[in-house]
């Protein structure tokens, strides 16, 4: 490792053309294989398991573009991706909340299962990501304590701090869970804005950074969408053109609006629109391809181990090598680690 850190470290620039190729890479990624529906023709099932798993996957990348983007300061407009994580997190919480409603809604007594299905999902391979970073960490010389052991392996305290959103939608799950479990569906529903309301307010009261709460609604749209699914579509649909522009313009106009004043009431609002013109767009594109969809499926794992790619790459003083590095070998690594995860679930499962 020392040896590609001595070699990489020699090189100390390469031309902006090379980031240039970066985009035009992301956008075939994008774009391979992608159709755009014909007038008045829209894609039915616009949130399906196939497209979220699509949408999820590029916001994992941009989501390690983000944190890569915090690192570096001579890449120009890749400065841009600074103002995209909450984005990212936004459409990752809004899936979460339409898929669990959408499960509820289709499977029989789901809740029944919920901390034996559903649930392992998100805290099996979290706690075995902190069980990575507890290892990759010591054998680089860093000591733990017994007590920095349980705590971070449990997630009492974080030994990565990217992963605050597990900590939120552990929370949102379980609030889910308590809600429509105890709870008839319309008091539920309303009992999930008021339980965001409450953790919003409270974030705020302790101070904690926005992102923890900047994204939380778009949950609580996704559990709309799932509830109200055929009535939404159907309301789109008659005024496509007009909804979906409106509904752009809002977004660009906070988006830019929260670049410049950063009003974290400014950035809830811009999070849920953007949320909206992603459903508008999904509307009118059928997308999807092999390596979308295999970030798709590795998108929780690409986004639990990314930062010890980061950390363990930081010495490389190129930033172009040190960005095409940290993606690629983060999707490694994350593929790699999702066999291990998806073992360990079923090994769970089956005791």
């Amino acid at each position: 490792m020392r040896k590609l850190y001595a070699i990489f470290s020699k090189v100390e620039y390469i031309g902006g053309y090379e980031l240039i190729l970066v985009y035009i890479s992301m956008f075939f990624m994008i774009l391979y294989d992608i159709k755009v529906l014909k007038y008045r023709e829209y894609n039915l099932e616009p949130l399906s398991l196939k497209n979220s798993n699509v949408v999820k996957g590029l916001a994992a990348i941009v989501v390690v573009l983000h944190h890569i983007s915090q690192r570096v300061y001579t890449l120009g407009s890749f400065f841009f991706f600074r103002y995209l994580g909450y984005l990212s997190v936004s459409l990752f919480l809004f899936y979460s909340g339409y898929g669990l409603m959408k499960s509820y809604n289709s499977k029989e007594n789901y809740l029944n299962g919920f901390w034996i299905n559903r649930m392992p999902k998100i805290i099996i391979p979290f706690i075995l990501s902190n069980v990575l970073f507890i290892t990759i960490y010591t054998l680089s010389g860093r000591e733990f304590s017994v007590y920095d052991i349980l705590t971070y392996i449990l997630g009492i305290r974080l030994i990565d701090s990217f992963k605050w959103y597990i900590i939120v939608t552990i929370i949102l799950y379980s609030g889910f869970y308590f809600m429509f479990k105890y709870l008839k569906r319309n008091k539920a529903t309303v009992g999930i804005f008021l339980l965001i309301t409450g953790y919003d307010l409270g974030c705020r009261i302790l101070g904690m950074g926005g992102w923890w709460y900047s994204a939380t609604y778009c949950f609580f749209i996704g559990i709309l969408f799932g509830q109200y699914y055929k009535l939404i579509f159907s309301f789109i649909r008659k005024k496509y053109t007009i909804i979906t522009l409106s509904i752009l313009i809002s977004f660009i106009s906070t988006f830019a609006l929260n670049i410049f004043k950063g009003n974290i009431l400014i950035s809830i609002v811009s999070s849920a629109l953007f949320v909206l013109s992603c459903v508008c767009i999904l509307m009118k594109l059928e997308i999807g391809n092999t390596i979308i969809n295999l970030l798709g499926n590795i998108s929780y794992e690409i986004y639990l181990v990314h930062r010890i790619i980061l950390d363990g790459l930081d010495k490389i003083n190129n930033e172009y090598i040190y960005m095409i590095l940290c993606i690629s070998i983060s999707i490694l690594i994350a593929y790699i680690f999702s066999i291990f995860v998806k073992k360990s679930i079923k090994i769970y499962q089956q005791c």
